[in-house]
């Protein structure tokens, strides 16, 4: 995962100009890895393809990764070139992975849960982590429609804000289905959950501590009126502007 977070934050810098230009074409590149990895799931594609689909979207490593990359953006200091270069590109990269990870919801939904209810053998972490799976679902939809500047121009400013702040309770309900699928394999010492464990946590850890610091500096500067901060009841809370 962490891998795979590396290669997608330098993407994200290298093709900024791309995405911001093309958002169409990157949506539909991201529809069409979803069907690349249906097709896998199938047996279809080479071994090759199918391993590689295995870890990017079967465990959903993927859009994970372009997530967290929209979390850290909007805690990056605004100063920075780079922040503001992909400030620009949040709502692109929200949406893309958006459409991965409902490919990956189908799947799971379609497939895996009625051959787990058939069997009669659904484990108490599994149904839990299904059961955030769907709250996870209705999340993605809401808050990846109301992204779409078009929704976003049509809706009141406040009630649009109010809503996207439902974005925080996604990426916690993100980290909570990762932990009910890790931590049963982790506790028998299985050296992969572990580390997966480990990874996630540093990941999302680091995230909110970094939130909580930038709110508490942007309040900070509210009240002795910089100019170069902008206060947290301020600033828009969505997938494109956490």
């Amino acid at each position: 995962f962490i891998l795979v977070l590396v290669a997608v934050s330098v993407l994200c810098v290298v093709a900024q100009p791309f995405l911001k230009r093309h958002g169409g074409v990157f949506y539909a590149l991201c529809f069409a890895a979803v069907v690349v990895f249906y097709a896998a799931f199938e047996g279809i594609l080479p071994v090759p393809v199918r391993n590689i689909m295995h870890w990017l979207m079967q465990k959903d490593m993927l859009s994970v990764a372009m997530f967290a990359v929209v979390m850290f953006i909007g805690v990056l200091p605004r100063q920075w070139r780079i922040a503001e270069s992909l400030r620009a590109i949040r709502t692109e990269l929200s949406i893309g992975a958006c459409i991965l990870t409902l490919g990956h919801v189908v799947l799971y939904l379609s497939e895996f849960l009625p051959r787990a209810f058939a069997s009669h053998s659904l484990k108490s972490n599994v149904a839990v982590s299904f059961a955030v799976a769907l709250v996870l679902a209705a999340l993605l939809i809401v808050l990846g429609v109301t992204s779409l500047r078009a929704v976003k121009r049509r809706m009141e400013t406040r009630s649009w804000k109010r809503l996207q702040r439902l974005a925080y309770a996604f990426f916690g309900l993100v980290y909570l289905h990762l932990m009910l699928m890790l931590v049963p394999s982790a506790l028998v010492s299985n050296l992969e959950a572990q580390v997966s464990i480990a990874a996630y946590t540093t990941v999302f850890g680091t995230y909110a501590v970094c939130r909580v610091a930038r709110a508490v500096k942007d309040r900070s500067g509210r009240r002795t009126g910089e100019n170069d901060t902008i206060a947290l009841t301020d600033e828009p809370l969505s997938f494109s502007a956490l």
